[in-house]
């Protein structure tokens, strides 16, 4: 209803990347508001943060992948 809120964008790109965890959704639904708002020029500042936190995100998955010790995540409780 209000393609043109910023506000309205990111609530669903960050929906994405953070809760549901899907980095590439997020990124597509980031630029498609781009396209929709191509004048404004907040939305591309917001898209950069946006590729810093993606970037991220990136790097923390191949380093869990590639087996580093630092960024090794427990899924079970060590106290237990």
């Amino acid at each position: 209803m209000h393609p043109t809120v910023l506000d309205f964008w990111l609530i669903g790109v960050y929906t994405e990347l953070d809760i549901k965890g899907n980095l590439f959704s997020g990124r597509k639904l980031m630029l498609q508001g781009i396209r929709n708002n191509p004048l404004n020029p907040q939305f591309y500042v917001e898209y950069f943060r946006f590729e810093v936190s993606f970037y991220d995100k990136v790097c923390e998955r191949i380093s869990i992948l590639n087996g580093d010790k630092e960024k090794k995540l427990d899924f079970i409780d060590e106290e237990d």
